[in-house]
Formats: structure tokens, sequence, C-alpha cells
């Protein structure tokens, strides 16, 4: 894939902006209408509707049943899929670049026009509610949601995406289509592209299928406040799952790339040194990983491992050592190989129009502005040794970890919690 033409930005009348990136020598575009509504913006008798509303215009419009929305593009070779965050809800298409107005046609279509019929609204519930039961089987799918509810308790931005499932078992039309009304307007969507397309031609279909007039009113969220917790859940399970959090940055925080490099160290990969030193030296682990999550205004880290019941204690230990290590910060070769990791990944990233569309996406919901990929790998570039060390110094002193396990009784837990402290 060439090399990626200017980022070009265009605020439609109606609110909504347009966002483009061109490569001329693909013949494929990724489309992404972003809509900036997500499960924090969900009052508790709403908890879980962005997710239901993600299902829903899947289901049926005033031009479209189900069927031919699930099929009008991918019988012509592309792709419709849709995801919802914590502070965004996205509806995606990859598909040919003579096939870009039709994209634009039918995800219009979807956000303005869905009927909500009752008979849908009954089956999606169902469908959700088996979302519910699979997610309580998977520890490692459940500890992802419980690490975000302990640490941020108290803010909207704690309880699961996928909601609650007595309020998805009582939701009514009405409460449905309220919120989609209060949120699904032309001034909260950002309609971004990448692939060969020409900017101009993308405003005139959006312009074309896109609502008139319909000007929001700016949206008041709630920062979610990281506090020092311990959570356990007690299960019959064969492995244990432990979950070490801490607090992390906003997505647009000058220490993001240090914080990404931090992670890629500790653990991305099988290179990495949480990998190497519970599962490669010692065999106490078959998986251990880190990761970032961020919002516009806050973000979190965590270290997730499973492990038997009999390890969980040397593994904790470990873990515990190596974030006290890094807190001095590593060896300037070790940055290095962190870094080119990083890089690497990035560079094979940008050669995919969809992960561009989606880079694109994320950025500017989080921080306002389009960022490319290229400027994340600059930001990388600049880290130093004594950058990484600061951070690492204030996420992982004593007074900021917490510990959520999984498959431990609440005596295990907490000879766990006690090492933490």
């Amino acid at each position: 894939m060439d090399s990626p033409q200017e980022i070009k930005k265009s605020r439609l009348a109606n609110g909504a902006l347009v966002i483009t990136e061109q490569f001329p020598s693909v013949k494929s575009v990724a489309l992404g209408f972003w809509v900036d509504v997500g499960s924090r913006d969900e009052r508790e008798e709403f908890q879980g509707c962005s997710h239901f509303i993600e299902h829903l215009l899947f289901k049926g419009t005033e031009k479209r049943t189900a069927q031919e929305i699930s099929t009008v593009l991918e019988s012509r070779g592309g792709f419709l899929d849709a995801e919802t965050d914590r502070d965004m809800t996205c509806y995606m298409a990859w598909i040919l670049k003579e096939d870009m107005g039709l994209a634009v046609e039918v995800i219009s279509d979807m956000i303005q026009n869905p009927l909500f019929e009752e008979e849908n609204i009954e089956n999606e519930r169902q469908v959700i509610l088996e979302e519910f039961s699979g997610r309580n089987d998977d520890p490692e799918e459940l500890i992802e949601d419980l690490y975000v509810e302990t640490v941020w308790k108290g803010s909207q931005a704690a309880h699961p995406i996928i909601g609650n499932r007595e309020i998805i078992e009582n939701m009514r039309r009405d409460q449905i289509l309220r919120f989609f009304q209060e949120h699904y307007i032309p001034s909260r969507t950002i309609v971004l592209a990448a692939g060969n397309l020409e900017h101009e031609k993308l405003i005139e279909k959006v312009e074309f299928h896109f609502e008139k007039d319909l000007l929001g009113q700016q949206q008041k969220r709630d920062q979610p406040k990281y506090i020092r917790n311990h959570r356990s859940i007690e299960r019959e399970l064969n492995q244990v799952h432990i979950c070490i959090a801490t607090e992390g940055v906003a997505y647009g925080d000058y220490d993001k790339a240090a914080l990404e490099l931090i992670k890629a160290y500790l653990g991305v990969g099988t290179s990495s040194r949480l990998f190497q030193e519970v599962r490669e030296k010692r065999g106490l682990a078959y998986s251990i990983e880190a990761e970032n999550y961020y919002m516009k205004d806050a973000g979190l880290l965590a270290i997730f491992a499973s492990t038997r019941k009999d390890n969980a204690k040397r593994v904790v230990e470990i873990c515990l050592d190596e974030l006290e290590n890094i807190r001095s910060g590593i060896e300037v070769d070790r940055l290095k190989e962190t870094r080119y990791k990083l890089v690497g990944s990035l560079t094979y990233l940008s050669e995919s129009t969809m992960e561009v569309c989606n880079q694109l996406g994320i950025s500017t919901l989080r921080s306002g502005r389009p960022k490319t990929i290229q400027e994340d790998i600059k930001d990388l570039e600049t880290v130093t040794p004594e950058h990484l060390a600061r951070v690492a110094d204030k996420i992982f002193n004593g007074n900021t970890l917490s510990l959520i396990t999984v498959g431990l009784n609440r005596k295990e837990a907490g000879t766990l919690e006690a090492i933490i402290a």
C-alpha cells in the first residue's frame, strides 16, 4: 500500500464531521460511522441500552429488512459490523471502492431509520441474555469487566458495556427509542473513511443520505476516578484468574506513549518480561499479558494471568517484583527492543485501511482530532528511559495497585491482597 495522502476533515451543516485518509493504490475503502455514545452515557435504568441499540439497528429499517441489511454489502464481497464501547459506538464497512456510496446509504439508513419492532426487541433481548450467560461462564471475559467495575466504582463508566441483566430483561421499547433519539444525531456522528476515495465524493454521499438540521447539545459525562480496591469472586474453576490493575492515563495524555512501552515490555507477546519470567522460566501459567484501556478523560493499566490455585501466590509475587523493578527504569537496549516491537506492530497496522479507519475514529473521539498511526510511532520514538521510569514509578507505587480474582475463596484472596498491600 502506498503512502497515505493528507488527512482531510470537513464539518457539515448538520453538525456531522467527515474525515478521510486517501490511499490511491488500494482497491477498497474502510468506512465507519462513529457515534459519540457508549455505556458510560447510560444512567442506571438504561444500562446496556447502547449495546442493545447496536444489535437492533441490524434488524430492519423502513427501507430494508434485516436479511437485506446483512446481505446487501456481503453479496458484493463487502463486510459490515458494529461495536459498542464505553464512550463510542461504531458501524463499520469494508467494501470495494465502487461500493462506497452504497455503504454510506446502508449505514445511514440503519442509524436513522430503525424500526425497533417489538418482535425484534424480544428476539435480540434473548440474544443479549445469552451473551450474559457466555460472559459469566468465561472467567477471562468476566474479569475484564470486574476490574473496571472495581476500580471505577461509583462512575457511570464502571458498569459492563453489556449492561445489567435485570435491566435488559425489563427494558421497554419507549426507553430504547428515547435513548436512541437523544444520542443518535448528526452532531454526535463522525464519518470516517480510509482507502481509494475522494473526500468530496464522500461528503456528497453523506450529505445526500444523512439527516439535516439536527444539532444536539454537548453531552456531560462524569469523569471516572480511580479507586484502589480489591475484589474476589469465588468459583469452582480449574484455574484461578488474576488481575493486577492500576491507574493509567487519558488517551491524549503526554504519558500515553510511555505507558504503551511499559505495557509492551511487561506483557505483550512471548518476548515480554512477565511471559518469560512466569511461563518460560517457571511454567507457572499458560497465559499472562498486560493491556491499557483509554478514554478521553481517564485510563487504566491491567495485568491478567491464569494459573493453578497453588501457583497464584507465586505468580502475584513475581508480577509485583517486576513492577517494582521497572519503577527504576529499564536498560537502554531493552527500551530500544520494546520500541522496535511496537513500531513494527504499528507499521503492519498502518498497511490496513480498516486499522487506519479505526485509528482515525478512536483518536478523534478520544483526543478531539484525528491522529495517524505515524504520529503514534513518532511519540514512541521520543520516550526516554527517564520518562518511562517516571511514569512507571507513578503508577506502580504501593498505594495504587488493585487486585481482582476469580476462583479463590475469601480467605485465599485475602492472602494475595495482603501481598499487594
